[in-house]
């Protein structure tokens, strides 16, 4: 199945989208519908429904994480969000779903928080955002992006791990950043 948007196709397994051979790469402009297609597009592959799912999602205060959880929320899913901050000038405080989510605070390297949301709430999905994704601050503070962009990944998946729990699905996001230059 071919998966195009406005110069955008999807590859690997519906969670990368890479520009159209004819058309410049743009990151701008590329918006939440691009991401919601390739999501779309994973589920399917993978037959995941997320109505009444139970999705976890880390970084939900980010962009991805916020749009991800609007479509969710609109299929009917229930939506928990490890959140590390308070911050409310975010896509879902402005969008006025916070009181759909059950925000779960602390920090993605936490393995045994993350075990035991994993089984309590008995999580079907978890979709990995969180990150420190500014490059400035990983120039200045590469300490702080390795923990949260390695250790919390790696934190994430153990703690899934030490859950006993079967999530149905696992999907970890990355950035362009990862790939160098182009």
């Amino acid at each position: 199945m071919k998966m195009e948007k406005d110069g955008f196709r999807l590859v690997d397994a519906g969670a990368r989208l890479i520009p159209d051979a004819n058309s410049a790469y743009d990151p701008e402009k590329i918006d939440h519908s691009h991401y919601v297609m390739a999501v779309r597009e994973l589920f399917r592959q993978q037959g995941f429904n997320p109505k009444k799912a139970k999705s976890l999602i880390t970084g939900i205060n980010g962009f991805i994480g916020g749009n991800l959880s609007k479509k969710l929320i609109e299929n009917e899913a229930n939506v928990f969000g490890l959140i590390r901050d308070g911050n409310r000038s975010t896509f879902i405080f402005h969008e006025k779903l916070d009181h759909k989510i059950t925000f779960i605070d602390g920090n993605i390297t936490d393995k045994d928080l993350i075990a035991r949301i994993i089984g309590e709430y008995n999580i079907d999905a978890v979709f990995h955002f969180a990150a420190q994704v500014e490059v400035g601050v990983g120039l200045t503070n590469p300490f702080l992006t390795y923990e949260t962009n390695i250790r919390g990944t790696y934190s994430l998946l153990e703690g899934i791990r030490q859950s006993g729990i079967s999530v149905d699905s696992i999907v970890i996001a990355s950035s362009d950043k990862a790939y160098g230059s182009y």
